[in-house]
């Protein structure tokens, strides 16, 4: 696959992307049964999307609260990622991973059980996930201190992800950080990933 290849279909995915998140609720990655309910694939008319691609080739990086790879819908999917606060709840722990589990679900999922029929299939269910942890649950007792010293794990997060050659970035992000408001790092992350041929996508969340 070019270059040229590749990069069209990031974008086409970005803007799948885009709409999916907007559309499905960030719980779906948590819940078996919800293939009929999830309407939005349907709605985005994935079946003729898929006719270009599946995700194949593709790395979406998922900036969030870290993602689970051993979930059923993800497993073989999740790449070796990276956590850019370091402190926190860990693997095991219910404040780990949920929200950021989720939207990889919603992005990269590819179901389970007989013929993959049962759980959720996401948007681009042969691509790659490459989890950066860049905030905290909701439940996370470390969530207040990471949000005051880790004001620009999103930022790093953003060039790591980049530089690892992510196609597409995804940032399902709610005002978490102390660069909730416009900042001018994350701006230059974004720039910078950009440059570096990445598409970002960025979608209100957690």
């Amino acid at each position: 696959m070019t270059r040229r290849r590749t990069t069209h279909r990031a974008a086409l995915l970005s803007a799948l992307l885009a709409a999916c998140l907007a559309l499905v609720p960030p719980t779906v990655a948590h819940a078996d049964g919800i293939r009929a309910k999830q309407w939005g694939l349907e709605a985005l008319h994935t079946q003729e999307a898929w006719q270009i691609t599946k995700g194949a080739g593709i790395t979406v990086a998922v900036l969030d609260t870290g993602v689970d790879a051993t979930h059923p819908d993800l497993e073989g999917n999740v790449l070796t990622g990276k956590d850019m606060v370091g402190f926190g709840a860990e693997r095991g722990d219910r404040a780990w991973a949920r929200h950021g589990t989720a939207m990889a679900g919603i992005i990269a999922g590819h179901g389970h059980g007989y013929g993959g029929t049962e759980g959720v299939m996401g948007i681009a269910p042969e691509a790659k996930i490459l989890p950066v942890r860049v905030i905290l649950e909701d439940g996370d007792s470390a969530r207040a201190t990471a949000r005051k010293t880790r004001g620009n794990a999103l930022a790093d997060g953003i060039r790591w992800a980049a530089d690892q050659g992510a196609d597409v970035i995804n940032l399902s992000l709610g005002d978490d950080s102390a660069s909730a408001h416009p900042e001018p790092a994350e701006d230059e992350a974004v720039q910078y990933a950009l440059k570096k041929g990445s598409v970002v996508v960025a979608s209100a969340g957690n």
